[in-house]
């Protein structure tokens, strides 16, 4: 698997793929534990919930009193798994945000993060593409010629489709945002996102064979989501991310990144030009050509 240029990009990959190993065996588990809490109601439907809590609430580490009816007979499935999609969702706007925090640090450009929050106003004077802008506003000539080109034949790298990217992360962002902040209901902010995001919700603007499942709401409307539509969303992080990594990897500001990155592989002094191509593949970053001017980077002499 390509990794990306920035270490912050591959630890924000790393962690959505630490949340769906949490939350797709989640789901099968719940499911399932359902199905038994179901089936002891079914052989006597006066069991006590001090039995089920002595025979199931055995978990090191957790709480042994919950309430098992309330959570599996009581509550549907159906508001059982908007509770954890809400979760899943607020696990991955908190990650992604992170990332944006620590890529403009990164850069020495932290006043940035929140531009990677948002599309490109029509001026690109506002969103990522100022901040992308910003942050390449002079070039690294090495770092554009030897490995960009392979940082941009990611598959997930999608700069065609950036702005509408960024447009589908608002509506999540601010789907998030009344859930937790709103009483669960739209509000403005959200009815707008939604309205920004409309035009490009579809495979051809997102540049994806999908689009996450999203509803449409009216100011007001209690909100909810999909268990599938916050996976399928995961899909447009990674995409935003690549993309945003391999422009931000152009700065001249990241020489110094990777020059330390590399370093964490290889003594610097003892590298040549012809053992470039190999350093990087070690980095996960293939078909990187050895030239001079990217020795001195990595040597921090450029």
């Amino acid at each position: 698997m390509q990794n990306f240029f920035f270490e912050a990009s591959n630890d924000l990959r790393s962690e959505i793929e630490s949340l769906n190993e949490v939350a797709l065996p989640m789901c099968s588990a719940l499911w399932n534990f359902r199905k038994t809490i179901a089936g002891e109601y079914a052989e006597n439907e006066s069991v006590s919930l001090e039995h089920l809590k002595e025979k199931y609430n055995d978990a090191p580490g957790a709480r042994r009193s919950a309430n098992l009816r309330l959570a599996f007979i009581d509550t549907s499935w159906e508001e059982q798994l908007k509770s954890v999609s809400e979760l899943y969702l607020i696990g991955i706007i908190s990650t992604y945000e992170y990332w944006t925090e620590r890529l403009t640090s990164e850069m020495d450009e932290p006043s940035l993060y929140i531009k990677l929050q948002f599309p490109s106003n029509s001026t690109r004077t506002n969103g990522v593409g100022f901040a992308l802008n910003e942050m390449t506003g002079t070039e690294s000539d090495p770092i554009r010629d030897e490995v960009y080109p392979s940082l941009v034949r990611s598959s997930k790298y999608s700069i065609q489709s950036l702005e509408a990217l960024l447009k589908c992360f608002r509506y999540f962002k601010e789907l998030r945002n009344c859930l937790l902040h709103r009483g669960k209901l739209c509000d403005g902010k959200l009815y707008g996102a939604q309205s920004e995001f409309l035009p490009y919700a579809n495979e051809g603007a997102l540049g994806m064979k999908f689009v996450p499942d999203f509803q449409r709401f009216q100011v007001g409307d209690t909100v909810s989501l999909s268990f599938n539509g916050v996976l399928g969303f995961t899909e447009v992080i990674l995409r935003i991310v690549a993309t945003v990594d391999a422009e931000v990897a152009k700065g001249h500001k990241a020489e110094a990144h990777i020059a330390r990155r590399a370093s964490s592989y290889r003594n610097p002094s003892q590298v040549d030009i012809s053992d470039i191509p190999s350093l990087f593949n070690e980095m996960g970053i293939p078909d990187v050509r050895g030239t001079r001017r990217l020795l001195e980077v990595l040597q921090g002499i450029s």
